[in-house]
């Protein structure tokens, strides 16, 4: 989960950081508000490991779009 400025780009790089740690995303949701203002998005991503997903929520959460620390809550396949 992310808090960011809801700006044209913002979602780009967070794939691009996610990409570049190997990490592919399964399904997002992104409910806009004003244009500029902070939004949350959430995402789930298909298996990857976690050091791969911490390097890339580490170069994230550098952004100044991103407004608070990105959080992540570990899932398991049933």
């Amino acid at each position: 989960r992310f808090e960011v400025l809801d700006l044209p780009g913002v979602l780009a790089d967070i794939a691009g950081h996610l990409s570049e740690a190997g990490v592919s995303i399964e399904s997002m949701i992104q409910r806009g508000r004003a244009h500029g203002a902070p939004v949350a998005i959430v995402m789930i991503t298909h298996e990857a490991a976690q050091s791969a997903v911490e390097r890339a929520l580490k170069a994230i959460a550098a952004s100044d779009k991103v407004r608070t620390r990105p959080c992540m809550i570990p899932m398991e396949a049933a």
